[in-house]
């Protein structure tokens, strides 16, 4: 069965649900998700692995046109996540715990979906 996406928003979510899922087959706990905080954007997801918190940047594609997912997160991007998971860290009570940002890239071609896992990418 093939899928098709009315736009960009809804292959975005489509692709945090994947690796939503993705995180809980790995032991994880999901703690928040497409938290927003002002002008400074969303955090896609917000998960725990027991030891430290690990925020995810979740970039989906359908095709390779416009280049491979993780092209999409830019040096100014990774600026942008340190400072959304230091702010979601305070806003949360929890400035000393460790935590690492990484993310995962969706290709989804409309039938098989490929999940890709990088850590520490801020």
């Amino acid at each position: 069965m093939k899928i098709s996406f009315k736009n960009n928003w809804s292959v975005g979510r489509f692709g945090e649900s994947l690796v939503e899922r993705d995180c809980w087959r790995r032991g994880w706990r999901v703690l928040d998700k497409n938290w927003h905080y002002s002008k400074y954007g969303e955090l896609d997801l917000i998960a725990s692995d027991g030891q430290q918190i690990i925020f995810i940047e979740v970039k989906t594609r359908t095709s390779i046109n416009y280049g491979f997912p993780i092209e999409a997160i830019n040096k100014k991007k990774r600026t942008k996540l340190r400072t959304l998971a230091k702010a979601w860290l305070d806003n949360n009570g929890k400035t000393d715990w460790p935590y690492r940002i990484d993310s995962f890239t969706v290709l989804f071609n409309g039938q098989n979906p490929k999940i890709n896992h990088l850590r520490a990418v801020a």
